[in-house]
């Protein structure tokens, strides 16, 4: 249960799961606020496991957690790469382009272009017209 009052539609549920012994996890809310008192009483009462972090409720239903692969330990998002000088040079040599035109034309996917075009607008470097065109400063 991560939010409800203390006759919440979730206090329902959690009463059927516990009838059904099933595990009850409620994550607590400040005391004061009414959206919260459902689960803070069901954790005073010892209906409920306490929730704090994602590897209680782990625990709480015998799940492994998933082996993450290692992390990059830093990523320079601000030096130029060859899919920039591609859409520079597309803008340059075909002129004003929307997103589609612009995939079409360098083969990025919309979503890779999506965040260079956004990185090139900021460096100063295109700038977005309407309907959603972009070109050259």
């Amino acid at each position: 249960v991560a939010e409800s009052p203390v006759k919440g539609g979730a206090m329902s549920t959690a009463r059927q799961a516990l009838s059904y012994s099933r595990n009850v996890l409620a994550i607590p809310g400040r005391p004061e606020d009414s959206n919260y008192t459902g689960c803070n009483m069901l954790i005073k009462q010892n209906i409920a496991a306490l929730v704090e972090n994602v590897s209680d409720i782990l625990e709480a239903v015998n799940w492994e957690p998933i082996p993450t692969r290692p992390h990059q330990t830093s990523i320079d998002f601000f030096s130029a790469s060859n899919d920039e000088d591609l859409i520079k040079q597309t803008l340059t040599n075909a002129g004003e382009q929307n997103i589609d035109q612009l995939h079409q034309l360098t083969r990025i996917p919309v979503h890779d272009l999506s965040v260079l075009l956004l990185k090139l607008e900021l460096e100063g470097i295109v700038t977005q017209l309407p309907g959603k065109c972009y070109s050259l400063i």
